[in-house]
């Protein structure tokens, strides 16, 4: 017998009513990149799978598996980070060490980079042989994508015209005030500084991103400037007749 269009779509109901409530019902939803003692313990984990977006805003897929060797020290305690390296697709387990620091007193938590997405921490000390479930501390980012900001060159779009004012590049207005009775003229386009003689009609443009790189060595010569401050001095002496 043939199946009408209303019979399909109601079996499609159907069956996404039934993984809805296979999910709510068993909590199968917050086991992604779950890490676990392993069923007989040992030094190891095991990591249940997961998908999740990297910061390049791309799906990374994980398909379950086993932690490389975690390390108990002979002395002393300390955390070890249990990580995925969503620079790899499908991605890779990391595991990053703490420092070790004397029984009794408190480790500091090791930082991940920002390709690592984090998935528990482990407490390791002398007195262990190997891992249980008491040893791992859940801190998977349940509502988060996983990327963070660590510093200025993670923004995307800090590159368009007024991304910046004038304020937000340290001691930039100083520094432009101090050198005013120079005979040059400046002008802030939100990235890029524009400087021009006074017996000029345009300035001339220059992205200030240059000061943290050696891209440009014929302009700013090497190393280059690590301040603002060095940079306009270099621009005016360029500009000086």
């Amino acid at each position: 017998m043939a199946t009408s269009y209303e019979d399909t779509l109601n079996s499609i109901t159907d069956t996404k009513q039934i993984a809805a409530h296979s999910l709510r019902d068993t909590g199968a939803s917050l086991t992604m990149g779950k890490v676990m003692a392993q069923d007989t313990p040992n030094c190891t984990v095991k990591i249940q799978p997961i998908s999740f977006w990297n910061k390049e805003q791309e799906i990374v897929h994980y398909f379950g598996g086993v932690s490389g060797l975690i390390k108990i020290p002979l002395n002393g305690c300390k955390w070890i980070l249990v990580g995925l390296n969503a620079n790899n697709n499908p991605a890779s387990v990391e595991l990053i060490e703490g420092q070790t620091v004397a029984l009794g007193d408190i480790p500091n938590y090791p930082i991940p980079t920002k390709n690592i997405l984090p998935l528990a921490l482990v407490y390791v000390n002398e007195s262990l042989t190997y891992i249980t479930n008491e040893n791992i501390y859940d801190i998977r980012p349940l509502f988060s994508s996983g990327s963070r900001t660590l510093d200025h060159s993670d923004l995307l779009n800090r590159n368009i015209t007024d991304s910046h004012t004038i304020e937000s590049i340290t001691n930039l207005r100083t520094e432009l005030d101090r050198v005013i009775s120079s005979g040059l003229e400046f002008q802030w386009n939100g990235t890029s500084l524009g400087v021009k003689k006074e017996t000029d009609d345009e300035f001339v443009y220059q992205d200030l991103s240059a000061l943290y790189t050696p891209s440009q060595p014929e302009l700013w010569g090497d190393p280059p400037p690590a301040t603002v401050s060095e940079a306009l001095d270099i621009i005016i002496q360029k500009l000086q007749p």
